[in-house]
């Protein structure tokens, strides 16, 4: 005979606690709220990215404003080349050019948020989980790991299936992971 529980004994095995101290209902609620702001652009940073960033990038790369809308499919991308991610880069603030394990690097303050890979066509790009699960769905032509980078808050990005315009959001989120957080406030504050 089976028996109905009530609803008490519901909410209590729906509301176990995680590690973080939330409920499970509470994650994944937060888990899919991230996923439908990721999808539709409307996170903290994409908020703060493109005017000024796209300003910059326009007159430094002596390019033009797309006419279609972000979300709209291009025909073809051209391919950009690391000196292009060399330049984007070196519109924020104290990024240096260096090495990382043998291949060129950028970094701010010593700490590397991208860096070329061996094979000279792709590049490794500091992310976060959540982000990189969100781009390995989304475009798996441009966004990648091996084995290696797993367990590392890394992401590879084929440089020649990327837009220059999706690239310096990207470099932007990146530089605001490791850059100190005065550095950040002084760069926010000054957009």
């Amino acid at each position: 005979m089976s028996r109905k529980r009530s609803g008490t004994e519901h909410r209590k095995t729906e509301c176990r606690k995680t590690e973080r101290g939330k409920t499970e209902s509470d994650e994944a609620a937060y888990g899919e709220a991230r996923h439908r702001e990721a999808e539709h652009g409307r996170t903290k940073l994409g908020k703060k990215l493109g005017k000024k960033l796209g300003k910059k990038l326009g007159k430094k790369l002596g390019g033009t404003r797309r006419s279609e809308p972000k979300h709209a499919p291009r025909a073809s991308v051209e391919p950009v080349s690391y000196e292009t991610v060399c330049k984007l880069a070196r519109l924020l603030p104290e990024v240096e050019e260096s090495t990382s394990y043998g291949t060129p690097a950028l970094k701010v303050r010593g700490k590397m948020f991208v860096r070329l890979k061996e094979d000279g066509e792709t590049i490794v790009l500091r992310t976060d989980a959540f982000e990189r699960e969100h781009l390995l769905r989304m475009a798996p032509g441009t966004f990648f790991i091996t084995d290696h980078y797993r367990d590392y808050p890394l992401v590879l990005v084929r440089l020649s299936a990327i837009g220059v315009e999706q690239l310096s959001e990207l470099l932007e989120a990146a530089w605001h992971r490791v850059a100190p957080k005065r550095l950040v406030a002084a760069h926010d504050a000054e957009r």
